[in-house]
């Protein structure tokens, strides 16, 4: 299946097809169903997944059916994501208010990616557009504390103190950077203590 029939940008693209490239997952979990094409795409190139939406508009119902399953609840509840289960692959396409995708990477890559899991968040853009940042940290800025916490060593670091224990929270393997989207993929093992 090629993914340039998808309703992405091309540059989105290109990366989905690098890191999702050989991935056998069996749950994915997309935030934001909006028109429903996205979720036939993952159908299509995932043919062993359980394709997962979620959406805060009840009319997203309509676009469940072979192996797509639509949830309506919000992405910035805690309590609403740990309903949603497990995943291999999660993609934050939602509302892109810092919050949203914040409590939503929180609570998910940390607790329901599976290990070795991608978890992506599309439209970085919006962390410098005044009309999402309803809370003054981006989510860029939440990502930068992440590569910072990826590239520090406690033995050989003086900033160390700094951000220690966020890729061990998420169990973090690498985090690849794109235009406007960012791949963050899961150790295959168990979280270390």
């Amino acid at each position: 299946m090629n993914l340039y029939n998808a309703c992405k940008e091309p540059h989105f693209i290109e990366a989905y097809q690098k890191h999702f490239a050989g991935r056998t997952p069996k749950r994915v979990l997309e935030i934001g169903v909006q028109n429903g094409g996205s979720l036939k795409i993952w159908r299509d190139f995932f043919p062993d997944a359980e394709i997962v939406g979620v959406d805060t508009l009840d009319r997203c119902k309509e676009y469940e059916g072979d192996r797509i399953k639509v949830v309506i609840g919000d992405q910035a509840s805690v309590k609403f994501l740990e309903t949603l289960g497990n995943f291999d692959i999660i993609i934050d396409d939602g509302g892109h208010y810092m919050t949203q995708q914040q409590v939503s990477m929180n609570t998910l890559l940390a607790n329901q990616l599976n290990p070795g899991g991608l978890y992506v968040i599309e439209d970085l853009h919006t962390s410098y557009w005044e009309q999402f940042l309803d809370i003054r940290k981006t989510t860029v800025s939440a990502l930068k504390d992440l590569v910072d916490d990826l590239h520090q060593y406690a033995d050989e670091s003086p900033r160390c103190e700094l951000k220690q224990g966020l890729v061990n929270k998420y169990d973090i393997k690498s985090l690849s950077f794109y235009k406007g989207i960012v791949f963050i993929e899961k150790n295959v093992s168990e979280p270390r203590d």
